[in-house]
């Protein structure tokens, strides 16, 4: 996000015809959360909490 910002704001001082943008790329399911100390985790959903679409 701070890159995009950064990116934006030059873009906008040169008078550029781009536009920044960026997008969170929603949850993955990783051994990333497993590893960290119980304290340091983010309150988020598990995977068996994520919504599910039939096709």
């Amino acid at each position: 996000m701070l890159f995009s910002q950064e990116l934006q704001r030059r873009l906008t001082a040169a008078r550029a015809g781009t536009i920044a943008t960026a997008a969170h790329p929603g949850f993955s399911s990783t051994e990333f959360y497993r590893n960290m100390p119980a304290l340091l985790r983010p309150a988020s959903r598990s995977p068996s909490d994520r919504v599910t679409f039939p096709l």
